[in-house]
């Protein structure tokens, strides 16, 4: 329980795997999310004004001590994320189930996780994960 804590605490992801045996023809597709360990484009981050507070927030993201101080709820991580980061359509450059070679701009999605910008397929819309009162 120790150990999956720690891989919980590190990376949030836990794979249950169900003691029954199943036929796999019996198992739907399962999401698959691919994550660019480079959280930010050079290029991007390059264009940031040293002094500013997207700059701040990129050192914070990278794990450093910002040289700026942040401003209280004035900061749009998603935004600063999808703008500095990788897309989808350049990172998953190719695709191909049962010999078929598909678009992979139009099948990955991005979504923002805690390892940065991912890239997405066949998961589950939020609302049919999610269960408000």
């Amino acid at each position: 329980m120790q150990d999956a804590f720690v891989k919980w605490n590190t990376t949030p992801v836990i794979v249950g795997i169900n003691p029954e045996p199943t036929y796999i023809t019996k198992e739907p597709f399962p999401a698959l999310t691919i994550c660019n360990l480079n959280q930010a484009l050079a290029s991007q981050a390059a264009r940031l004004p040293n002094d500013s507070s997207q700059f701040a927030m990129l050192q914070v993201l990278c794990h450093r001590k910002p040289h700026t101080q942040l401003s209280r709820g004035n900061n749009n991580w998603e935004q600063l994320i999808s703008n500095i980061s990788q897309p989808c359509g350049d990172m998953v450059i190719g695709c191909r189930f049962g010999a078929v070679d598909y678009h992979c701009e139009r099948m990955f999605q991005p979504i923002i996780t805690d390892e940065g910008l991912c890239c997405v397929i066949n998961m589950l819309h939020p609302r049919f994960m999610y269960k408000h009162k």
